[in-house]
């Protein structure tokens, strides 16, 4: 793995080789233009390391930032096949739904429990005033 340093030395060699300004860095990049001038000219001399990891994926070939996202084909199956997709997502869908029901009925109990509680307790409160 190379260092930070190294990759800073070679993203500050790519781009004055290439001759790229700031501008066309942010425009390809997403990052913030201004501080890519002020990487350029060397003023910021500890900068980010997702952001050097940023400029050298894309100096280097391996960026994936603004890059078009392409639609995934549609697959044609047989009949069979999608009816059993189907059946399996619906039947998926059904046990989600039996499990929010069982969550809210948890969830009622817990707090049908927790104001029992707190009744008892406030009840008892009272009784150990009474006595004290």
């Amino acid at each position: 793995m190379i260092s930070k340093e190294k990759k800073i030395a070679k993203v500050l060699e790519a781009i004055d080789q290439r001759g790229l300004t700031a501008y066309e860095l942010s425009k390809n990049t997403g990052l913030n233009e201004s501080g890519l001038n002020r990487f350029i000219k060397k003023e910021i001399t500890n900068p980010h390391k997702a952001t050097i990891t940023v400029l050298y994926d894309y100096l280097y070939g391996k960026s994936i930032v603004n890059q078009e996202v392409q639609e995934i084909p549609k697959i044609d199956a047989p009949k069979e096949v999608k009816s059993d997709l189907e059946n399996r997502v619906s039947s998926l869908e059904d046990k989600m739904e039996m499990m929010r029901e069982r969550m809210k009925m948890m969830y009622d109990q817990l707090h049908f429990f927790q104001n029992s509680y707190l009744a008892e307790k406030s009840a008892n409160k009272d009784d150990m005033d009474k006595l004290g």
